[in-house]
């Protein structure tokens, strides 16, 4: 078969501790693909059975008693997002009442404007995870375009002026009041990130406050860590995208090479597979290695920014994994959209790559999949932000951990029998976000900065 000429991520690398590449597990890899497609058939089967005859999806406030409940709006974006990113089609029609529903109600709270913009990006733009359930049989889907409408743009439009009148000192809140916090910070700054691949405006100074406030915000010290690869810290994106555009070269050559038959072995004895697997080691270790070894030290986030709150909970400033993973992809995002800048260039460059690279630090030395390390509550909620985190940094690893395999095989062990996933008692507002956690991990539904096509050995079900 034809590999596919899908655009994949180039993260999850299957690295050894010195940076090297593990050798492939091909049946491991092939066991582990079939596993997560009927996972996620479960899980998308689940998620549409939940929602209500007016295209909304409800959950449950607890055990964390949110504030800002209920958020349908939100939820019902945050299906709608995982479900697109798991395959379904846009045209579907359960996909097309949720988007009517969320086009006729006002924006409020910057985690539902964050869910919308990101649920209208994925629809505009949808690429069916290459190692999911396919909807329609076995017939594989290329990723496809949709032209925006006037409705869609103007949505998105919508979307980041009310981002941009709602951000504080740096970073967002909810808006009855209470101070900005990280979390709300990293789904404003995706939703960010979605609107410039719909072509929508986002000024500068926005990611600037962003990037100043969480250097403020991360611990000012911490422990030294074994240093690992961060590519996207330890590379410019121009250089990372180099990259990428010569391996696109190198595939479209063999490519036409094995044009009449892929699997006939050339004069070498290598098939198109082979020689792909060659090529794309190489870019590998390419965008893995470092010019030097470049310190790391432990330092995370809490979820409060300083000053914290007099009546702020233990865990809302307590240092955490998913306000890090937090910290570390808004950070990601902002170093992706000011590259270049004169005040990148002059005063934020080497302030944020290493901001980055001890919180990726912080991760490693924390690093946990059982548990949000630092907060007992939010367990889902933090592995699909270790996957962000993971998938935007191109970081295969967080020191020896296999963050990806390690979370697959968790969140194929932990769904429920009727498709659902459910953190209790360390969840954060029942099955139905969890449930969108779990989809989203396995399907990868980040969208990188950084791409290769076809096949790529960056870990198991690749």
């Amino acid at each position: 078969m034809r590999p596919s000429p899908a655009r994949l991520v180039l993260t999850c690398l299957a690295l050894s501790l010195g940076g090297g590449l593990a050798p492939a597990r091909a049946q491991d890899d092939a066991d582990l693909r079939e596993r997560k497609q009927v996972a996620l058939t479960k899980g998308v089967r689940w998620l549409f059975e939940q929602q209500q005859p007016d295209g909304t999806w409800t959950y449950d406030n607890r055990p964390l008693q949110l504030q800002a409940y209920p958020m349908t709006q939100g939820v019902t974006a945050l299906c709608a997002f995982a479900l697109l990113k798991c395959g379904v089609e846009p045209e579907d029609p359960r996909i097309e009442k949720a988007f009517a529903y969320l086009r006729a109600q006002p924006l409020q709270w910057t985690y539902s404007v964050s869910c919308v913009l990101l649920a209208v990006e994925a629809r505009l733009n949808h690429e069916p995870p290459p190692d999911g359930p396919q909807a329609s049989g076995t017939t594989e889907r290329k990723p496809r375009k949709r032209k925006p409408s006037p409705a869609d743009l103007e949505l998105a439009r919508r979307c980041v002026e009310f981002l941009g009148a709602h951000q504080q000192k740096g970073l967002w809140r909810y808006p009855s009041g209470s101070q900005e916090d990280v979390s709300n910070a990293q789904y404003a700054l995706l939703a960010l990130d979605a609107a410039e691949r719909l072509q929508v405006p986002v000024p500068k100074e926005i990611y600037e406050k962003v990037a100043l406030r969480l250097l403020e915000a991360q611990e000012q010290d911490g422990p030294a860590v074994q240093p690992f690869p961060v590519p996207a810290a330890d590379r410019t994106f121009k250089e990372l995208r180099a990259i990428e555009a010569d391996l696109e070269k190198e595939i479209r050559k063999l490519e036409r090479k094995f044009k009449r038959d892929p699997d006939q072995p050339d004069d070498s004895g290598q098939t198109l597979s082979d020689h792909r697997a060659t090529v794309e080691r190489g870019a590998a270790r390419r965008i893995t290695e470092s010019a030097e070894k470049l310190q790391m030290k432990a330092r995370g986030w809490a979820y409060f920014p300083p000053p914290v709150p007099e009546n702020a909970q233990v865990w809302q400033k307590t240092t955490n994994g998913s306000m890090t993973a937090s910290g570390v992809a808004a950070l990601l995002i902002c170093k992706s959209r000011l590259e270049g800048t004169p005040r990148w260039e002059r005063e934020l460059k080497p302030q944020v790559n290493q901001a980055i690279r001890d919180g990726a630090a912080w991760l490693a030395q924390n690093f946990a999949l059982d548990k949000n390390p630092g907060n007992p509550l939010h367990h889902y909620y933090y592995l699909y932000g270790l996957e962000r985190a993971g998938i935007l940094g191109l970081i295969g690893r967080f020191g020896t951990h296999d963050w990806y395999q390690g979370g697959c095989e968790l969140f194929l062990g932990a769904q429920k029998q009727d498709g659902s996933w459910n953190a209790t008692p360390s969840s954060t507002s029942g099955p139905v976000p969890d449930t969108c956690f779990g989809l989203l991990f396995l399907a990868r539904g980040t969208t990188p900065v950084i791409n290769v096509p076809g096949r790529v050995m960056t870990g198991a079900g690749r």
